[in-house]
């Protein structure tokens, strides 16, 4: 980041304060500079302006560098917000930077605010971090930001959107608001959104109803990467079901954190606190309908710790563990055998080992796995039907995420 040149600001005026406050909070520019220009300060102006039915908010800080504290403004109705950086330029004050939120169709957007205004990335500049809540129809109510730094010229966005398949809703915080805290220690603040829809213990429940399953809160992660804030992971709370560990292990192994898929996978193998999970388990848990005059499947922790093992024979090969995918290999073709609740996931780890070890290429190993989970479909990706669709499992497209062909 580059710093502003240095700036003396017009000493304030005796003028009259305007009282005619506008109801829209996108006309509020010429107000806030005749403001300034009489006042020299702003101090008093969040408090007039909600007396007029607004949501006013106001800080005074160096945001340029250039020595001289910028005044920085958000307004907000239910329907609209406006945020406006003053600063003196010449000599005389000028809005330096405005952006309007309108309300969408069927959305309301209100409690637009600064979440933060501090050096958060280490380039010994403030960047600014704003927030606004975004009622998307009437099932969603969420927290969307943005975080802007001065370049040298004007305010530059700093949160870059990487596209990834399924992570759509990687800004937002349900009923929650931006959170920063240093995760790796590195000096820099990473940003982190909440997803906060339950309260009790375990952080999870039944979200809209029991077709959903069992919905945990998370935290969507962005790190600083020496240019944007980037989206790096999302971190559920703590798993209760096995077949959440063995997902979890899924989502990072997608995301490419092989530590934290591995930690998972062998928590799904091993951990004999995790409770079963199959369709009865969870909505007796839950107190669903029906649920306590079904039979749980005793079958699904096995079928469960199977399906872990054949992902750390993947995860393993892929991170050149050769030797620990083989056992985990060799374990299950004798203790998974055919007609075993766990045989499915034994048959596609023998055949993906066989797969590498005839060429040491893991794309033809991934190809073999993908075309015999395509043979057997409904025995590889039934199962995973009963958790229901906040939990959906693996695909023909990350059965094998290491370089696998496309699938038609």
């Amino acid at each position: 980041m580059t710093s502003a040149p240095a700036e003396i600001c017009p000493p304030p005026t005796n003028a009259p304060i305007p009282d005619d406050w506008p109801s829209d909070p996108a006309a509020y520019e010429q107000k806030l500079l005749d403001i300034l220009t009489s006042k020299g300060d702003i101090l008093g102006f969040p408090d007039e302006a909600d007396g007029h039915g607004l949501d006013a908010y106001a800080i005074k800080k160096d945001v340029t560098g250039d020595g001289t504290a910028e005044f920085l403004i958000s307004i907000s109705t239910w329907e609209k917000a406006s945020f406006v950086f003053i600063g003196c330029r010449g000599g005389r004050y000028t809005v330096l930077h405005q952006f309007v939120l309108q309300n969408r169709e069927g959305s309301a957007r209100w409690s637009a605010g600064y979440r933060i205004v501090s050096d958060i990335n280490g380039d010994g500049m403030n960047e600014i971090v704003y927030s606004f809540v975004d009622n998307v129809g009437n099932r969603f109510v969420d927290i969307t930001a943005q975080v802007l730094a001065w370049n040298g010229q004007e305010f530059r966005e700093l949160m870059r959107d990487d596209p990834i398949l399924g992570f759509e809703w990687n800004r937002y915080a349900v009923d929650a608001d931006v959170e920063f805290e240093d995760l790796d220690g590195n000096g820099t603040l990473e940003l982190i959104f909440p997803n906060r829809v339950f309260w009790n213990p375990e952080g999870m429940g039944m979200f809209m109803d029991c077709d959903g399953g069992v919905s945990r809160n998370n935290n969507a992660i962005w790190m600083w990467d020496g240019e944007y804030y980037r989206y790096m992971w999302t971190e559920p709370v703590p798993p209760l079901y096995r077949f959440q560990a063995a997902l979890d292990g899924d989502l990072f192994a997608f995301l490419g954190l092989f530590d934290r898929a591995e930690e998972m996978y062998l928590r799904a193998a091993f951990d004999s606190s995790l409770k079963p999970g199959s369709m009865w388990d969870w909505m007796r848990d839950y107190n669903c309908p029906g649920a306590d005059y079904q039979t749980p499947d005793p079958d699904e922790p096995e079928r469960m710790k199977a399906y872990a093992r054949f992902r750390l024979v993947e995860l393993y090969v892929h991170v050149g563990r050769v030797n620990e995918a083989e056992w985990h290999r060799s374990y299950m073709r004798a203790n998974d055998p055919l007609g075993s609740p766990g045989y499915i996931y034994a048959y596609l780890a023998n055949a993906f080992w066989w797969g590498y070890a005839d060429s040491e290429d893991i794309s033809a190993a991934c190809a073999r796995v993908v075309e015999e989970a395509q043979a057997y479909e409904e025995d590889v990706f039934g199962p995973f039907e009963q958790y229901g669709y906040y939990n959906s499992g693996p695909t023909l497209t990350d059965i094998c995420p290491f370089s696998a062909p496309s699938v038609e």
